[in-house]
């Protein structure tokens, strides 16, 4: 179930073009494609884009913003977690 309201969801807050947003199942998503392997270099925005679509309002034109924001991020996620992972 994705949050409404506000709230955010097994996810974050973050800015988006200026605008402060919710990114309702951040650290599912991340864990499903962390779990099949992809490293950030083998993923791509719109990939990342499609599946947030599922729990987040994206309007068309923030796309591009959000793609940045989301692989940033998971850029962020694989890092701490591949480490967390060797030790």
């Amino acid at each position: 179930m994705c949050g409404t309201g506000g709230f955010c969801i097994n996810g974050k807050q973050a800015n988006v073009g200026g605008k402060f947003v919710g990114l309702n199942r951040l650290h599912d998503i991340f864990d499903r494609f962390y779990d099949a392997g992809k490293t950030p270099q083998d993923i791509s925005g719109d990939e990342l884009l499609d599946e947030f679509r599922f729990c987040n309002y994206i309007p068309s034109s923030m796309e591009e913003d959000y793609i940045k924001l989301i692989l940033k991020e998971y850029r962020i996620y694989w890092s701490e977690k591949n480490q967390r992972d060797k030790h």
